[in-house]
């Protein structure tokens, strides 16, 4: 053999090589591709997945801040029911009648008022009234007048804070 010849083989091997070397590649690629399609169908499956349990976990939010929000309702519901059951008249003596906090909790800015209550003497605004504490007011002793007393005031001293209502009957004087 000469050395053309060997040049030649040479040529060929190198050639042979080659063509292997790019089946080999283009078996890999297509494996490669085949994989990447399955990996993105997966990818998008998990995308949904997420977007379904995102969209879950949003109006789970919704309804315990729902929730949250109507337990917050009936609680201050609750509260204000006790504020208003929270006062009692007494008649002391004559013309003299004592309004009761008969709650634990402080009440501030309370206004006693109504037709039960004298216009010649009405009672000032009690800047705050105790837990389980009274206020002296001058009231009605006319036969057959309408006796009630109407009383205002505020749970808190915050000028924030709504102004609360009760009526109550005022016993007879005996």
């Amino acid at each position: 053999m000469t050395a053309g010849d060997w040049i030649n083989l040479a040529g060929v091997v190198v050639s042979f090589s080659s063509a292997v070397w790019a089946v080999v590649s283009a078996v890999r690629a297509r494996r490669a591709e085949a994989a990447a399609a399955g990996f993105q169908t997966l990818a998008a499956t998990a995308a949904r997945d997420a977007a379904a349990a995102q969209k879950e976990a949003a109006s789970a939010a919704e309804r315990a801040a729902a929730a949250l929000e109507e337990q917050n309702r009936v609680v201050a519901e609750h509260a204000n029911a006790a504020e208003r059951v929270s006062w009692r008249i007494v008649h002391r003596s004559g013309a003299k009648w004592e309004l009761w906090n008969d709650s634990v909790n402080p009440k501030f800015r309370v206004n006693i008022s109504g037709p039960g209550v004298s216009t010649k003497q009405p009672p000032p605004t009690i800047p705050h009234m105790d837990g389980h504490s009274s206020s002296e007011f001058w009231g009605t002793t006319s036969y057959g007048a309408v006796k009630r007393a109407d009383v205002t005031w505020r749970a808190s001293d915050d000028d924030d804070a709504p102004e609360l209502r009760w009526s109550g009957a005022m016993p007879e004087a005996q």
